[in-house]
């Protein structure tokens, strides 16, 4: 049995992660750290494992895997105190705000010999290896992306500038992220509306330039009409994906094509994406991949620093 424990009582954690986890029931063993003992999933924890503090429940249990769904600016703390315990790390995105923050948990992983995993799941649906298999023969292409949600309530902690909000943060890793996995590079250029006086909940409209004629054009942001969708525009054909950057567990995703003035679809049956992603990240820790999982979070936190600070800083 894996002893996994979970810090933090997210709303993302009630909706979709518990769900997902309980269908793992026979694997893990369930521990929670909240502020809110009365509220948690009791299908999954038992009411004797559910801790107020992170150093009452080390101290009469070992975990194994810890999954860390707080607010951005608790994650680096929160983190290091567990790699310090020999707990190997499942954080929510974006794990980390800045290059500081990125070094120090990575040297503490690698000299533990422990794996930090970002939850960055979408990729992990069927739908996503179908859209990529069916565009990858089509050449030179735009690839379009917009993911835009309508206005958060005022508590919310991605307002707050001081709690690690803000637009680049809760979806620059998503901007990133689909273009190195599209095109297998970082950009050559990048250009945006991001400026250092810009208000950090405004929308980011960017456009970036990848090797081999290939370009990106993606608008991302906060109160905005709902949106969720990454086109592939090449020649005469476009394909589109729905739902790309959060699919919902029970929904069936189509994938459309239009060329040559016809239309076609292909249905991709519904998958629950973070139990495919907590699949993956239990069977590499019982084989032992750590370093697979390790360089998986190196290569995913470069990628989004290295978009922070190009923007930030205008470094294209």
């Amino acid at each position: 049995m894996i002893n996994f424990l979970l810090v933090g009582n997210s709303s993302l954690f009630n909706r979709r992660i518990a769900p997902a986890l309980v269908k793992f029931k026979n694997q893990i063993e369930c521990y929670m750290v909240t502020r809110n003992p009365k509220n948690f999933n009791s299908s999954l924890i038992g009411s004797n494992r559910v801790f107020e503090s992170i150093e009452s429940v080390l101290n009469c249990n070992k975990i194994d895997i810890a999954y860390i769904s707080l607010p951005n600016h608790l994650h680096f703390e929160t983190a290091k105190i567990l790699l310090d315990a020999n707990i190997n790390l499942i954080i929510d995105k974006p794990a980390i705000l800045n290059r500081r923050e990125f070094e120090r948990l990575l040297n503490i992983a690698k000299k533990k010999d422990l794996f930090i995993s970002e939850s960055l799941v979408y990729h992990y649906h069927p739908a996503w290896k179908s859209f990529k298999s069916v565009v990858k023969e089509c050449g030179p292409s735009l690839l379009e992306a917009q993911f835009t949600i309508p206005k958060l309530p005022s508590t919310n902690f991605r307002n707050n500038k001081k709690m690690g909000g803000g637009v680049i943060n809760d979806m620059g890793l998503y901007m990133i992220d689909i273009c190195t996995r599209f095109f297998d590079s970082m950009p050559i250029r990048i250009h945006s509306n991001i400026k250092k006086d810009i208000n950090f909940l405004d929308p980011i409209f960017i456009s970036a330039e990848f090797k081999n004629n290939n370009f990106f054009n993606g608008i991302f942001g906060f109160n905005l009409p709902y949106k969720n969708y990454v086109k592939y525009i090449s020649n005469d054909t476009i394909n589109s994906l729905e739902r790309v950057f959060s699919p919902p567990a029970d929904y069936e995703i189509i994938i459309k094509k239009h060329t040559n003035g016809l239309d076609s679809t292909t249905n991709v049956s519904s998958a629950d994406v973070f139990e495919l992603y907590f699949y993956y990240i239990f069977d590499l820790y019982r084989n032992k991949k750590f370093d697979k999982i390790l360089l998986e979070f190196e290569q995913q936190s470069n990628n989004f620093l290295n978009l922070k600070e190009c923007v930030l800083n205008e470094k294209f």
